[in-house]
């Protein structure tokens, strides 16, 4: 679930511009980053593992395009030097010069790197221009990827016919903007989503559309939604936070468990749940008090790569205002519970603050499967739903109550062909049947 950035200046522009846009997509991963940036026929790469920081860039040279990725790892090697081989951009060359692409997403069947399966077919498609071989990959893969390429001076974008991964665009006075988000856009420069099956071309012509395909879907993760977009970020025309604002008003019409303001209080798990429990606590009438702060330094846990490092994670996660806390009866509501590492640490940290009951709900189904198409699930074993009820999960977190938000039940605000494998366990037959 990576962060990918693309500008094209007017002018030459500031290293400084590229890294700021890149921080703003950390949430999207910080395994490590990589940036190139171009001016006067001569590349300049930088690549680093760990969070984007602006001190480990050379900042003397500006640019006239660059494109960026911050990385969220679904696969790859374990050692240091092997990580860093990985970070994106990922090069090669082509007829005419290099070639770069930044990537977002997975595809699924593929042995070994998909972002160096896709850089391969570029490569090895000796005769043809550029343009016609991303057309090809278009029409060839599925997904899920949201691409952005650069190639002697000139920015590409591509997003999968079924939209799965977000990617959007933006200008201003300045340049021309690419990111997986529009929060990762300069303020007051969004333009516009790359539409899913769409391929467009960015240099001194300005923007140019090169490609839509025929047949698309609306079929941006429902797990992106929930949980990995910023919540101050557009996507596809929905507003993320007024939308977790509604999944949390009808996770409270299904309510039949009798609270009340004189002894319930509900609060929303930082940062993904706060705006649904907000939503949730004003159907009902409840107080939201946000008794839970997340520590400055915690990053999102659901990304590391195993379990005893999350684990190590959620313990130092949570900051509790434990006066206030103290003989409450909590309602908890984040935004999924996928392997239940945060909800046990949760829960035994408030036991310990003296609350007296703790109800969990959760505007999301619950997580069942894994996911082939960009988010690091790769066994149903990990998942704490995995052959269980909500009966025996409620038992094993140790909570009064427990209670989810199903598809069914939505209200029509989530995209109807949205990816959700995580929460259905269905996939559609294109993706079971393509190969590499």
């Amino acid at each position: 679930m990576c962060g990918i950035i693309g500008i094209y200046n007017k002018k030459n522009g500031e290293v400084s511009d590229l890294i700021s846009c890149l921080k703003k997509l950390q949430h999207r991963g910080s395994d490590g980053f990589g940036l190139i940036k171009y001016s006067n026929r001569t590349y300049r790469e930088y690549r680093s593992d760990g969070a984007v920081e602006m001190s480990t860039v050379n900042q003397k040279h500006d640019f006239k395009a660059g494109i960026g990725h911050t990385r969220y790892k679904t696969s790859g090697s374990e050692t240091i030097e092997g990580r860093l081989n990985e970070l994106q951009p990922l090069k090669d060359k082509i007829e005419g010069g290099h070639i770069y692409i930044a990537h977002n997403g997975n595809i699924p069947k593929v042995n070994g790197h998909d972002t160096s399966y896709l850089l391969n077919y570029i490569t090895n498609k000796k005769g043809y221009c550029l343009e016609d071989i991303l057309i090809d990959i278009m029409n060839m893969i599925p997904g899920s990827y949201s691409l952005i390429i650069l190639n002697r001076g000139t920015l590409y974008a591509m997003r999968d016919r079924y939209g799965v991964r977000p990617l959007c665009m933006g200008e201003n006075e300045k340049g021309i903007y690419l990111s997986s988000e529009s929060v990762g856009l300069p303020e007051n420069s969004y333009k516009r989503d790359i539409k899913a099956g769409e391929i467009i071309k960015i240099n001194s012509a300005g923007i140019q559309n090169i490609y839509n395909h025929i047949n698309t879907y609306n079929g941006l993760c429902l797990f992106e939604i929930i949980y990995f977009l910023n919540e101050e970020s557009w996507c596809d025309g929905i507003n993320i936070k007024r939308t977790r604002e509604y999944l949390g008003e009808k996770l409270a019409e299904k309510e039949n468990y009798k609270f009340n303001e004189e002894e319930n209080v509900v609060i929303g798990i930082p940062n993904s749940g706060i705006t649904s429990g907000k939503g949730y606590a004003k159907k009902l009438g409840l107080p939201y008090m946000q008794y839970i702060s997340k520590n400055k330094d915690a990053g999102r846990t659901f990304i590391l790569m195993d379990n005893e490092t999350r684990v190590k994670a959620c313990k130092k996660k949570f900051g509790y205002n434990i006066d206030g806390l103290r003989g409450k009866k909590v309602i908890l509501v984040d935004d999924s519970i996928v392997r239940g590492n945060v909800m046990k640490s949760l829960v035994d940290n408030l036991k310990d603050c003296g609350v007296l009951e703790i109800h969990v709900r959760i505007p999301s189904p619950p997580v069942i499967d894994i996911c082939e198409l960009g988010i690091a699930i790769h066994k149903k074993e990990e998942l704490i739903m995995n052959n269980k009820t909500v009966e025996e999960v409620k038992k094993e977190l140790e909570v009064d109550s427990l209670k989810y938000l199903y598809i069914n039940e939505m209200g029509g605000i989530i995209p109807s062909d949205s990816y959700s494998q995580c929460f259905t366990g269905e996939i559609s037959d294109e993706f079971k049947n393509w190969k590499p």
